[in-house]
């Protein structure tokens, strides 16, 4: 029996908050999913007008999934002002940078 596969292993999505993608970050990540061996392939779907995007990654396996979230996550950092990046894992496990908190509250 095949089974096919539907769906992303991990997903990116670059957001912007009116100013575009972060591109060094965009960069960085897709540095790191060329430059390691977990990623089968990582199609990737325009969606705004300012540069957003989505990955989505396909792996071989469980262990190249939590390889490559781990790795997607502890590269976004907790805040940015420039614009929201998200890495959802087919588990349903999300992280995402957000807007800091404004300062003197």
């Amino acid at each position: 029996m095949v089974i096919l596969k539907h769906g992303c292993d991990v997903t990116v999505s670059f957001g912007s908050y009116g100013m575009g993608v972060d591109q060094e970050l965009k960069a960085r990540v897709l540095a790191f999913v060329e430059d390691g061996s977990d990623a089968a392939a990582w199609p990737e779907d325009t969606w705004g007008r300012e540069g957003e995007s989505s990955l989505c990654i396909l792996t071989d396996t469980v262990a190249a999934t939590n390889r490559l979230y781990d790795g997607i996550v502890a590269l976004i950092p907790p805040y940015s002002t420039r614009a929201p990046t998200m890495v959802t894992h087919i588990d349903g496990r999300t992280h995402a940078s957000r807007m800091p908190p404004e300062s003197g509250q």
